[in-house]
C-alpha cells in the first residue's frame, strides 16, 4: 500500500488535485464521492473505504486505465455513470450493501468480464452494462427485482444467465443483441419479460421459464434463430 495515496477529505469538488494520482484509497471519514470527482482521472486503483455510502454521478467516468476497483461494505448507491467508459476495468464485486445500480453505471466498460451483484441490489438500471462487449459472467443476488431497459444489450460475449429467484421484470431489451448467449434459466418470480427482450440473441438455443404466470411480449425472443426449446 506504500504506492497508495489515502484521501481523508475532498478539498474541492472536482477533486483537480488528485486525478493525476495512479492508486487512491478513499479514507473511512469520506461518506459521499462528489460527482465527476475523479472523472477523466489517470487512476490505474482504487479501495473505496467502508464509510462511503454513495458513489456520484460521472464519478469515475473516462478513467480509461482503470483496472481494479475494491468497493467498502457500506457504499449503497452506484449512480448514473459513475464508471462508465472505463476501458481497462476488468472485474468488479458489487458488495451486499448495495441496493441500486443506477443508469448507465458501467456502460462501455469494454475490458469488463465479471460482474458479482450483492443480495441486497433491487434493481439494475437501464445500460447499467450495455456494450460491455467482454463481459461473460453475470451472477445476480437474490433479491434482485428488476432488471431494467436495456440493461445488457450488446454484452456480446455473454453466453449464460441465471435470473435471481425474487426477479419480477425483466425490461424491454434487457438482453438486446447479446449474440454469444446460448441459455437463460428465468426464475418463477418473474411477471413479464419486455418487448425485444432477447431480440437478436442468435445463438440462444435453450430458455427456461420456471412459471407458467410470466407474461412473455410476442417480440421478448424475436431473431433468436437458434431458439430450439423454451420450457
Amino acid at each position: 500500500m506504500s504506492d497508495f495515496q489515502t484521501i481523508h477529505n475532498f478539498i474541492d469538488t472536482n477533486c483537480k488535485s488528485y486525478k493525476s494520482f495512479e492508486n487512491v484509497i478513499i479514507g473511512d471519514s469520506i461518506e459521499t464521492i462528489h460527482d465527476r470527482a475523479f472523472e477523466r482521472s489517470w487512476l490505474r486503483n482504487v479501495i473505496i473505504g467502508n464509510n462511503v455510502q454513495k458513489i456520484g454521478f460521472q464519478s469515475f467516468s473516462l478513467s480509461g486505465f482503470l483496472e481494479s476497483v475494491i468497493m467498502g461494505y457500506n457504499v449503497k448507491i452506484i449512480d448514473a455513470y459513475a464508471f462508465s467508459r472505463c476501458r481497462s476495468l476488468k472485474n468488479i464485486r458489487i458488495e451486499p450493501n448495495v441496493e441500486l445500480i443506477d443508469y448507465c453505471a458501467f456502460c462501455e466498460c469494454t475490458s469488463l468480464e465479471n460482474v458479482i451483484v450483492g443480495d441486497n441490489v433491487q434493481r439494475i438500471g437501464p445500460h447499467a452494462f450495455s456494450y460491455c462487449t467482454n463481459l461473460k459472467n453475470v451472477q445476480f443476488g437474490n433479491n434482485l427485482k428488476i432488471i431494467d431497459y436495456n440493461a445488457f444489450e450488446f454484452c456480446t460475449s455473454l453466453e449464460s444467465v441465471v435470473i435471481g429467484p425474487n426477479v419480477e421484470t425483466i425490461d424491454n431489451r434487457a438482453f438486446y443483441k447479446c449474440k454469444s448467449l446460448k441459455s437463460v434459466v428465468i426464475g418463477p418470480n418473474v411477471k413479464s419479460i419486455g418487448d425485444y427482450a432477447f431480440n437478436g440473441c442468435v445463438s440462444l438455443s435453450s430458455v427456461t421459464i420456471e412459471s407458467n404466470k410470466t407474461q412473455i411480449n410476442p417480440r421478448a425472443f424475436s431473431g433468436c434463430t437458434s431458439l430450439l426449446n423454451v420450457t
